[in-house]
Parts: C-alpha cells; structure tokens; sequence
C-alpha cells in the first residue's frame, strides 16, 4: 500500500506484481514484476536524487546513499553495494548504479551521462543465476540498440531516458538470434 501510494501511482506505475511472505506482506527486497518502461522510472526517480515531476518521493539523500557504495558487495553480481542498487565501477563522483533483477532484467542509471537504461530479457538458465550483469557492467554499458549485451545474451526490450527532458523514449528490440 505504502509503495502503491507514495512511489508507483505518482511515477504513473499502474501495474505492478511484487511477492509476498507467509503473512501476506510484500517483500520489499525482491520478486517486484514490472514493465520495462516503469523500470526506467525507478532508474530516472534515483537518477534525479528522488525527485519526479517537481515532487520530492524519496529524500535526496537516501536517493544519494542508496545509489552508492556502501559495502564490497558480492555475489551474484560481485560489485560494490548500496541499498538496493549495486554500484559499478568508475571514477565519477557519482558513478553509475545499477538493478539487477531474476532472468536478466536490468536498470542502469549513469548521472555522469544523464542517461538511464532499463532491459527486460527472456529467461533461460543462465540468467537464473543473475551472474550476467557482472561481465556487461563490469565492462561498459549494455548495448540497447543491438539488442544484446557485450556478450552477446538477447535483450527482449529495452528503454532509454535521457534525464535532460525526462520523456520516456521506448525501443522495443527484435527477438535476435
């Protein structure tokens, strides 16, 4: 309810899935189902320090913190660690922060480039592990407009927002073989 009604209805998420506990609760630390184009709002929230549409949804500095090392991290995608975000590497002041969710779903935020960058993918075994955000972080950022990441596993949708205008600008991939 708390999420719904201060975080998804006003970024405009209007579907939503997120696994619950035994009781009943939403677990707030994975198995939320989104479409790829509100991920990238999630990415475009953090990327603007909480900020969206002139309204304040999260305080500037947990968005700050969240997005930051706050440890070494670990597997599965063996980066540095915020809340919630894994934290790649750079030597930006504020260096790019990233999502990494079951199957290869994905969103990478980069404050340097004011650019945010939310993939869906099929899921097949691999993928499972969630060990394949490390090798395209780790190297670069993915690469949306082939449809593929640097090694060459299938994005089945992505979507690009740039936070200078901050209007959604949807690619939807072909299925690459």
């Amino acid at each position: 309810a708390y999420a719904q009604r201060e975080l998804f209805t006003p970024l405009g998420i209007e579907a939503s899935d997120w696994a619950r506990d035994e009781q009943g609760r939403h677990l707030g630390f994975r198995g939320l189902a989104l479409r790829t184009r509100d991920m990238a709002r999630i990415g475009q929230l953090m990327l603007q320090r909480g900020h969206w549409d002139g309204r304040k949804l999260l305080p500037e500095d947990f968005a700050l913190q969240a997005s930051a090392r706050q440890n070494s991290g670990g597997p599965p995608v063996s980066l540095p660690f915020g809340y919630l975000w894994w934290v790649a590497p750079s030597n930006a002041a504020r260096p790019p922060f990233v999502a990494s969710g079951f199957g290869g779903q994905f969103i990478w935020g980069d404050p340097g480039l004011e650019l945010v960058i939310a993939a869906s993918s099929e899921v097949w075994p691999a993928s499972a592990q969630r060990s394949q955000l490390d090798r395209p972080v780790g190297a670069g950022q993915p690469d949306v407009r082939s449809g593929r990441t640097q090694q060459g596993e299938r994005l089945t949708h992505g979507v690009v927002v740039r936070a200078a205008d901050g209007i959604v600008r949807e690619k939807m991939l072909e299925a690459v073989d």
